[in-house]
């Protein structure tokens, strides 16, 4: 299974979640960063047209995969007059309890990361 299938209709880990955004045409959305946060975004039909806070425009197709908040975005539109349709994959939880396993990676391999109270306690110091 590809990457993109995977993300936009397999099994996710635990702590994922996936939700559908339908972008329509001649309605422009204001980026706000954090309303993005950890998340990937998958076009799924359509085009997405992304415009940076400096005008510049690159136009994301079907299957293409960006996390927004790694790029300068001001604007996301639907490129073309059919919506464009994306899949939102993020975190389920952004706050992780103690034991909670954190990773990458997907549930059938070995996680990266394991967070406990030791570790709580140093990052909330």
């Amino acid at each position: 299974m590809t990457l993109t299938r995977r993300l936009v209709s397999g099994d996710l880990p635990t702590w994922a979640g996936r939700r559908t955004l339908v972008v329509a045409p001649g309605s422009p959305l204001a980026f706000v960063r954090m309303e993005w946060a950890d998340t990937l975004v998958v076009v799924t039909a359509g085009a997405l047209e992304i415009e940076s806070r400096a005008g510049t425009r690159v136009v994301m197709a079907t299957g293409d995969i960006v996390a927004l908040t790694t790029l300068p975005v001001a604007w996301l539109r639907a490129h073309g007059h059919e919506p464009a349709v994306l899949i939102l994959v993020h975190r389920a939880a952004r706050i992780p309890r103690t034991g909670t396993r954190i990773t990458d990676e997907f549930d059938d391999v070995p996680a990266s990361h394991q967070y406990t109270d030791a570790h709580q306690r140093r990052s909330s110091a």
